[in-house]
């Protein structure tokens, strides 16, 4: 039987924005093709597992296949380093 082992997740680049306020709507929109749609109070998103909600202050990401989902600023603060 093997034993458990430790592995380390391997690291992705991800393009991400944080959700200010909704001056930032017409951006958002194109820059996900339309599977952000931004109103008022949240973005609504579109997930292969269904639609996600972003509210201000949340970090909207792209990952690696071109799939958007949405991060409280906590905890993309505590996963993500900006590249330089």
């Amino acid at each position: 039987m093997d034993k458990a082992k430790i592995y380390i997740k391997k690291p992705v680049k991800i393009e991400a924005i944080q959700w200010l306020d909704n001056n930032q709507r017409e951006y958002i929109e194109e820059w996900s093709n339309r599977q952000c749609l931004v109103d008022k109070t949240a973005i609504k998103i579109y997930t292969l597992d269904g639609m996600m909600t972003a509210h201000k202050g949340d970090w909207i990401v792209k990952d690696s296949e071109g799939e958007f989902y949405s991060y409280r600023n906590e905890v993309f603060k505590k996963l993500h380093v900006e590249l330089e």
